[in-house]
């Protein structure tokens, strides 16, 4: 696996060029062989062409313009794409303007349903999904022995190093540095070091466990023609550091000087940051919660005497419809509906009116992953509608689980 990443800006009129720059910066033929046939795997989010959510024509056309460029066989590229529940990989690879430009690079599209598929089974522990699949997964038979490019990989990110905080939030630690260097009085030491105290909480390596810790000194070294180290892992992870930086290994801490190509060292595979909760932005609510029904100052009427138009307003802001209500106290949809409004109660009309948490939860973000892995939102009637489409049983219970608790709404399954 050969990952990086790289910051570019780029302009319409320069953006198949710049793919090509962004790629060469990332150094993509480190991970990409040449003499090693290559699945591209093309990114479908839905059949019609929605650019900001799949593979775009101009992207396609930068990596494939670059591969050739620098030598790649063309006969040894194979563009793929899979189907899903909401797309169609033929209809998508022309909806989608991919067809055109891999027709002009002289590469064929290859629909993954069409092709052979195969077990495999992973060679590594992994943290869930040996126990998900114990048999292993089903892959194309075709990605056994090739390389894949899959193109939204490529990242935009800050060159700098950065420390994590034990809030979660990442900080340059030149600006840390150099902001406690201006707070607080700065020692210079006779080795040329200059030093500031304070103290931030960071997430630090304690008896092999990462927890929050405390920095209390702040420290900048002068170079004086020494060279800098840049560790890179085969997973593209990197640090630049003095020659003098310690690193955890199987046999111990090692500084970057006596580390030697292949060599193991320690790599955090997950941080748990304990957050805290956010508030949210109000969203526009009908207000019926706040209505005392008894505090109302309700006029007897031709037809309707007091307790009857209470009994009509309570029903409907437990949520009778006012033809329902209409039905149920034997008079005409119109009189429900100038009961309600005389006493300045807005209409809910044909709309499903969510509430909305005041605050984040464990629960607002797991209902936000299902919205941002697998849902959209569309304008209809002068409303909105959110959908998610997935058919696991487990996943489709907990999302309406989440709808009824997080926003009282109740949704509908459509399909099977």
């Amino acid at each position: 696996m050969h990952s990086a990443v790289a910051l570019l800006r780029t302009r319409p009129e320069t953006v198949v060029e710049d793919y090509g720059r962004l790629m060469r910066l990332v150094k993509y033929d480190q991970g990409l062989r040449r003499d090693q046939d290559l699945i591209l795997k093309l990114n479908l989010s839905w059949t019609k062409y929605f650019p900001a959510c799949s593979s775009q024509p101009w992207q396609v056309d930068g990596v494939l313009t670059t591969l050739l460029e620098d030598g790649y066989d063309r006969r040894r590229i194979f563009p793929v794409e899979n189907k899903t529940v909401v797309t169609d990989p033929i209809a998508g690879c022309r909806n989608n303007k991919w067809l055109p430009v891999l027709e002009r690079h002289g590469v064929p599209f290859i629909p993954l349903p069409g092709v052979e598929w195969t077990v495999y089974k992973f060679q590594s522990p992994l943290l869930k999904l040996n126990a998900i699949f114990p048999e292993g997964i089903e892959i194309p038979k075709m990605y056994v022995g090739k390389s894949v490019c899959h193109l939204p990989t490529v990242k935009c990110v800050h060159p700098d190093t950065e420390i994590l905080l034990s809030d979660g939030s990442l900080v340059r630690a030149e600006a840390l540095v150099k902001e406690w260097q201006v707070r607080e009085p700065a020692r210079d030491l006779p080795d040329g070091d200059c030093v500031s105290e304070g103290e931030v909480r960071v997430i630090s390596l304690v008896k092999g466990d990462l927890t929050g810790g405390h920095a209390t000194h702040f420290w900048r070294t002068p170079l004086n023609g020494e060279a800098v180290w840049t560790v890179r892992t085969r997973t593209g992870r990197r640090v630049t550091t003095s020659r003098r930086h310690p690193f955890l290994t199987p046999d111990g801490w090692r500084l970057a000087d006596e580390l030697r190509l292949g060599d193991r060292i320690a790599v955090a595979r997950r941080i748990r940051i304990k957050g805290s909760s956010q508030g949210l932005p109000g969203v526009a609510s009908l207000g019926h919660d706040a209505i005392d029904v008894d505090q109302l100052r309700v006029r007897p009427g031709h037809k309707h005497d007091v307790g009857v138009q209470r009994r009509i307003i309570r029903a409907y802001l437990d949520g009778g419809t006012i033809t329902q209500l209409a039905r149920e106290f034997g008079t005409h949809w119109e009189t429900i509906r100038s009961i309600v409004h005389r006493y300045g109660i807005r209409s809910r009309w044909r709309h499903v009116w969510a509430k909305a948490p005041e605050r984040t939860s464990p629960e607002f973000w797991r209902w936000m992953g299902y919205f941002i892995a697998e849902g959209y939102a569309y304008e209809a009637n002068g409303s909105y509608r959110i959908s998610i489409a997935n058919t696991d049983p487990e996943v489709r219970a907990d999302y309406i689980t989440q709808c009824r608790s997080l926003f009282g709404v109740e949704p509908r399954i459509r399909g099977n």
